[in-house]
Parts: structure tokens; sequence; C-alpha cells
């Protein structure tokens, strides 16, 4: 395996070109209206350069003699009246003509640029009468030939409204009336704002007051960016609120807003572009924490506190940027993978400095949850799988070991518990029946629609409540939570590719992830998640293509064609070479874990550790020796962020009864590897040669049956491999 920064993903340059409009970015704030330069000074849209300094100085003049709040007796005059300093900082900013024209875009226009006076809406706003104002505009929304000017000062009118609202720190109120009242506002605001940004006329009109503004500053390709980037101004609005309500503790709020900064502007909108403009401070402090965690830990003795102290960190964080962007964002995974990788590394350093597990554990349990990256998750895990290990087998020196009848008796105790759960709740006495019911469901005519229906009906309660009386840690509790998830998985994509069903396909893939154990099947249901978020927004293209008549459906048959052809292809190496969770070395298991159907792969709670194989007397990671002539016996790795090689210094009385060990292990290896290669070719017989539909329910039991005789070999294997390790704690002394 490689470094980690090798196989972590990299933050390519996205596929979009991103149009910056830099003045509406900035003023794109919850104080879009307060600072406002023509509400701040009193003036209308359409006031000269020679108006608007002669205002100036008027202000100021009368500010000095405290009479500054009479002259803004105007229309949504604001409270507290603006201070000397702010009527100079307005006046600056009117000099800049694009950020002048962004303050004329959010404010009130007449019917005519330069026919205020003619407009008997724009009279009544400046004579403070906003109700009659909103009348006429109202009557004039529906009139083609006046409705973008009246959409426009509406949109201006509820947008300010709801942003009044948000500051006077309302937004979080509990009162239904009140919220329900406010999403009115955002609603009526928004609707608007997305109409006009596809209305051709309304831009024309602001080209042509570039025009009458005759400043040579002010050029066409300001109004082209100023269009592009006004869907992403608007959804940073609702991003910033969210975030501040986030940071709050109001979740309701925060979700409000980030429900609208996604869904207003769909198609125009880049929502993750979006979320790291309004997380850019959020995700720099991050970085900034890890960096600061990467040289407290220079001394490796201070590494467990540097890695607590990040994940604690990173786990308040991740809930802001879930609220934001949501959990499946590439930006969100990206800088999370980036703090568990940092963890990793620390406490890899911890450990060798000090042996201390329980601190190493704690850390890397804090920082799993986040981590999404297949390959660096995976080394986690086993991170955690052999600190576990080693921390059991120091306890197990310390504590008198259980004789042999009482753990044989534990292991019947238990079986016998597994039989009775299962008997009361699914009327099956062995596991492989309740499995075998499972699938059965994947082969039957039902709609994926009606058979998702019949688990949320029939199996979920009864899976609950099984799960819930077996413990997590025994095997009939993980492969029955993961024969759900793969059931699941298999709803799922029938649904999406037979049907076409995305919604059901999605709800499928959520409720999978809350069974999935292996992570092969975690990794999988990710890809499947991102391929259900990506097919509706292709097939809503493809549709407009059967538009144009007989050549749009010959390219819109001919473009499903190459889609079909290239996902089996897709599928088809996946199935070959699916490899991302590359953990330990052995041959055996390295082949074994490329498939997703392998229920005992790298479970979270009792793994799949590494087998030897007959080219050589070795095992791979948690458990790998070498039974060298001499006396000494060594545990290897080749991986440098997995953790170091034990040795071990075993008396020569102790050789060769390890040697046969040994190769009762490769045995074993040697018979799960032939046993899954029989599962393999029934499997492929299969999915490439269906039998009659008479003959399916046989030949999927035959798969099924051999699945479960390599369940059995490989776990005898696990527990021959625990029995070799523990003898190597007990008779060695690790050096």
């Amino acid at each position: 395996m490689t470094d980690s920064k090798s196989t972590m993903p990299k933050d390519d340059a996205r596929s979009h070109v991103r149009v910056d409009c830099k003045p509406l970015l900035e003023a794109a704030t919850r104080d879009l209206f307060r600072a406002n330069a023509f509400r701040v000074l009193g003036l209308t849209v359409e006031a000269t350069v020679r108006e608007i300094s002669k205002h100036g100085v008027k202000i100021m003049q009368m500010q000095e003699l405290g009479l500054g709040s009479a002259l803004l007796a105007v229309a949504f005059p604001l409270s507290p009246p603006p201070s000397h300093d702010e009527i100079r900082t307005t006046l600056q900013r009117l000099q800049d003509p694009e950020k002048r024209m962004v303050d004329e875009f959010f404010w009130f226009w007449p019917e005519q640029f330069g026919e205020g006076q003619l407009d008997p809406a724009f009279q009544a706003l400046q004579a403070g009468d906003t109700e009659a104002a909103m009348k006429i505009w109202t009557l004039k929304e529906s009139n083609p030939t006046s409705a973008v000017v009246a959409m426009h000062n509406i949109a201006v009118m509820w947008h300010m409204t709801a942003l009044e609202c948000e500051n006077q720190s309302a937004g979080g109120s509990s009162d239904e009336n009140w919220r329900s009242r406010l999403d009115g506002y955002w609603t009526d605001a928004l609707r608007r704002w997305e109409h006009l940004v596809r209305d051709e006329i309304l831009w024309e009109k602001l080209h042509e007051r570039t025009r009458q503004i005759g400043d040579p500053r002010l050029t066409s390709g300001f109004v082209h960016r100023f269009r592009k980037a006004l869907p992403e101004a608007i959804g940073k609005i609702h991003g910033e609120l969210a975030l501040a309500y986030a940071e709050a503790g109001e979740t309701g709020a925060a979700s409000r807003h980030a429900r609208f900064m996604r869904e207003t502007n769909r198609g125009l909108l880049d929502v993750e572009q979006t979320a790291q403009l309004v997380l850019a401070s959020a995700s720099h402090r991050l970085k900034e924490q890890i960096a600061t965690a990467q040289r407290a830990a220079a001394k490796p003795a201070d590494g467990a506190k540097a890695a607590l102290g990040l994940a604690a960190q990173a786990t308040q964080a991740v809930a802001l940027f879930d609220v934001i962007c949501g959990s499946n964002s590439r930006f969100r995974n990206d800088l999370f993978d980036e703090v568990a990788d940092a963890c990793n590394k620390i406490q890899l350093a911890y450990d060798r400095a000090t042996g201390d597990e329980q601190k190493c554990i704690e850390a890397l349990q804090a920082v799993l949850p986040f981590t999404t990256f297949g390959s660096l998750r995976a080394r986690i895990q086993q991170n955690i799988i052999i600190l576990t290990k080693r921390l059991a087998g120091k306890k197990s020196r310390t504590n008198p070991r259980p004789s042999p009848a009482t753990g044989q008796s534990d292991k019947e105790a238990q079986e016998q518990k597994t039989a009775r759960v299962l008997t009361k709740i699914f009327g099956e006495k062995s596991l492989a029946a309740v499995i075998r019911n499972l699938n059965s469901m994947q082969a039957g005519k039902d709609l994926p629609a009606q058979k998702l229906a019949t688990v949320n009906q029939f199996w979920l309660a009864k899976l609950e409540g099984a799960l819930a009386e077996l413990s997590i840690e025994t095997d009939a509790a993980w492969y029955l939570s993961d024969a759900m998830g793969n059931l699941l998985r298999t709803i799922s994509l029938q649904a999406a590719k037979r049907r076409q069903d995305m919604p059901t396909a999605m709800r499928a893939n959520q409720l999978a992830f809350k069974f999935a154990k292996s992570p092969i099947l975690w990794n999988n249901l990710k890809k499947d998640q991102q391929f259900f978020q990506t097919t509706p927004g292709i097939l809503s293209h493809l549709r407009r293509l059967t538009q144009f008549g007989a050549f749009g459906v010959l390219v819109l048959a001919g473009v499903l064609l190459c889609f079909a052809i290239i996902i089996n292809a897709i599928r088809s190496y996946e199935d070959k070479n699916n490899s991302a969770l590359t953990i330990v070395n052995s041959p055996a298991n390295q082949w074994l874990l490329g498939h997703s159907y392998a229920p005992f792969a790298l479970r979270s709670v009792r793994p799949m550790v590494s087998a030897p194989t007959n080219e050589g007397s070795s095992l791979g990671q948690t458990g790998e020796v070498q039974a060298q002539p001499a006396t000494q016996v060594t545990a290897t790795t080749a991986d440098s962020n997995v953790l170091p090689a034990i040795n071990y210094q075993i008396p020569d009385i102790y050789t060769n009864e390890l040697a046969q060990d040994q190769q009762a292990i490769a045995e074993q290896s040697s018979k799960v590897t032939e046993l899954r290669r029989e599962e393999q070719y029934l499997r492929s017989r299969l999915n490439n040669h269906p039998p009659s539909n008479y003959d399916i329910g046989n030949a999927s039991m035959s798969v099924m049956l051999k699945q479960l005789q390599v369940q059995r070999a490989t776990k005898k294997l696990n527990e021959m491999i625990a029995n070799y390790n523990s003898k190597l704690e007990q008779y060695g002394k690790a050096k």
C-alpha cells in the first residue's frame, strides 16, 4: 500500500469556469439592503453624480448641526440613522460605477430610467406610500409590457422585508405563524428572482442603463458577469444565514436557509461552489487547526492530546458543513478526510513513542464517523483492530486466561441464544434460513417499490428486534445486518436501472447505509448514491432531445446505448478488480476482499484477518509472522500508515508447535481460496448463463450454500489465526 498522501483524492480544477462578479458577491450579505447606498442617502436610483455630491455635502453639514435624521424622512429610513462615517463610506462607494450598479439593481426602479417623475408607483414610494406602490406593481406584474420592472421591484420589496426580519434575530423563533409568514416573504422574493435571472428583457434593460450612465469603466462584460453571478449571490446570503443560525444552535432556521440555498435557481447555481464561498472562513480555521495539531505532535508524547483535540474540533465543525453543503459534498468530504488522515498519522507516531493503545483507539474512533475516502477509512479501521487486539493481549497477560471448557460453554450458550432469538422473531432456527428468506426477495417479480414496502412493513421491525436482543459483536448480528444491507442495495439498483424509479432507489440506498457492515458494501453504496444523484439531471437533459422530433429520438437512443455500454463496462471491471480496500498482504484475502458480496470481509467488530498462502509461511498485517529456523519470529507490515511490526523472542521448545500451526493455517487458507473460486464459478454461471425461471431458485440456492461454506471455513481460519497470535503473546516476549 502507498502512503495516504498519494491515495487521497486531490481537489482538482472544476469542470466549469467560475465567473466572478466581485462587487456583487461582496455586497451579498445579510446587510445587502441595510448598506444599500440609495437607502442610506435617501436618494433614488436616478440620482446623477452631481446630485449625489451635492446631497452628500448637505447631509454632512446637517449632521454637524445634529439634524441629519430630519433629512432622511423617506421610504424605508434606517434606524438608527447612518453615522457620519457610514455616509462618507457610502459616498465613496457610489464613485465606483460597478458598485453603484449593484446598489441600483437591489433598489427600486422607475418604469423608464429618466422618467421617474411620470411613474405613479415610483412617486408613491418616494412619498412613503409603499402600500400604494405595491398595489400598482402587483397590477402591472401581469402586463407583458411592464411586468419586468414591476416584478423586479416586488422582489426587492419582499427580499428586503425578509432580511429585515432575519436581522431582528427572529429567524429562529418558535412561533409557527411568524415563521410561516417569514417563509412566505422568502418564497415571494426567490420565486421572482428565479424568473428574472432568465428574463432577457430585464438584462437588456440593465444594458441600456449602463449605456445611459456612460461611464467607460462600466462595460457590457460587467452585466454578463453580474447575470452569471446573481444566483450565487442570492445563494450566498442564505448560506451565511444558515451558518450563523447553525453556530447559534438554531438548527431549524439553519436547515431552512440551507434548503433555500439548494432549491433556488436549480441548474444555474453551483451549490458546491457557493458552499465553499460561505464556509471559506470555517474551512480555513479547520486547516489551521490541522497544522496546529501537527506542530503540537512534533513531540510524539503529545500526539494523543493533539489528535483528540483536532478530532473534537472537527466533530463540532462537521455539523456546520453537513447543514450547509450536505454529507455528500466533495468539498466537505475532502476536508474532513484530511483531518482523519492527519489524526491517523499523529496517533501512529504517538503509539511508537508510548505504546498507549487506549488513547490511540479513542482518537481514531472519534474521526472514523466522518471519514469517507475508502482506503483511508479502511486503514483507520485496521489500526483500530490492531490496537484493540494488542490491548486485549496486554490485558490477557495481567488477567487469568479462562479455561477452554469455559470458552466452549460460552460459545454454545451464545449459539443457543441466537437460535432462540431467530425462532422467536423469524420462526427459523438457523441464520442461513433467515438470510435465505431475505435473499428470496431479490428474485421476486414484485416491483422494487413493492419490495421496499415489504421490507419496511414486514422485515425492519423484526430485524431491529433481533439485533436488539443479539449482541452487536456476535457473528449472527453482523451477518443478519449486512444481509439486509445487501438486499436493500439490490432493490435500489433494480429500481434505478430496470424501472428508472429514482425516488425508490434513493430511499432504499439511504436505508441500506443503516445496516451495511462491510466497508466494501459501504463504499459501493456511496458510489450508488452519487450515481442516483447525477442520473436525474442526465435524464432530464435527454428528455429535452425528444422535443426535436425523429432526429432527437435517434440522438437519445444513441446516448442511452453508449451510457449502457459504459456502465456495463465499469461494472464488469469493478467485479474483477474491486480492490480499493487493499488491507492485507495475503493474495487469498486480497482476492476475497475484491467482491462486494463477501460478507466476512473486514467487519466493524470482528474483522477478517490475513491468511497465509502456500507460496510462503507468512501472515499479513495484524498477525503476519514468519517462522524461521532460528528462534526469532517477526510480525511485519508494508504500509507506513498501519501500525508497526511486533517482534517476538520465542523459546526453542515452542518453535515446532508454532511451525505446525502455521502449516495448518496455510492449508485452511488454501481451502478458503478453493471454496471461494467455486463460489465465483457458480455465481458467474448464474449471471452469464441465467437458467430458466423454473431452475433459477436451485441455482441461487447452490450459490448461497457455497457462500455459507466459505463463511464457515473463513471463520475457522480466523479462529486458528487468533489462537496462533495468542500463543505468540503467551510464549514469546515482545521486543
